[in-house]
């Protein structure tokens, strides 16, 4: 079903098409670099760790809240800006806007698909029950809370494997991420 006329679904959709893009070039800079493995997950300790740890901390910033809030609800959105106004340049504004929004709510969540395999559909799937749940529940807390659990998973995560450099293996251990992530 089409938008209705003046709406600003398609300019929303573009700042998501501009994110896709972003992640895929990304995706492949990563995956040259050998920091992905097959099912394109990292396959780097200090790679899963920063994607850990740049989420957590982006969860606690100010400018997730206010992306958050502003996406939330895109009704509320709109009606809050005076509606769509006139013309077809102002129904445009208004959907770049509120894409940029969103995406700014999202993008660093959608990031730790690199963490736990852009192939993995449970991975894909929980993420995108989190973010429905985050939409969803008004608030700061939920954010709040998988931020400092992100942070935790990050430096665990790099504990754990830090204690493996004196192996035999060395820095191929190190590379590994935890098998019980």
């Amino acid at each position: 079903m089409p938008p209705p006329a003046g709406s600003s679904e398609p300019i929303c959709s573009h700042a998501w098409t501009t994110f896709a893009l972003a992640a895929t070039i990304s995706q492949w800079a990563l995956q040259r670099l050998a920091f992905l493995d097959p099912m394109m997950a990292a396959s780097s300790a200090i790679v899963g760790a920063g994607a850990l740890l740049l989420a957590g901390i982006y969860q606690l910033t100010p400018l997730k809240r206010a992306c958050l809030i502003n996406c939330q609800s895109p009704l509320a959105f709109i009606a809050g800006r005076g509606g769509f106004g006139t013309g077809s340049a102002s129904a445009l504004k208004l959907g770049a806007e509120h894409g940029l929004y969103c995406v700014g709510c999202c993008w660093a969540l959608m990031a730790l698909l690199f963490f736990g395999g852009v192939m993995n559909p449970v991975w894909i799937a929980a993420l995108a029950a989190f973010v429905l749940t985050e939409k969803l529940v008004p608030g700061p807390w939920l954010s709040w809370c998988l931020g400092v659990l992100l942070i935790v998973w990050a430096c665990r995560s790099w504990c754990y494997n830090a204690t493996k450099l004196d192996t035999p293996e060395g820095e191929n251990r190190f590379r590994q991420l935890p098998t019980e992530r």
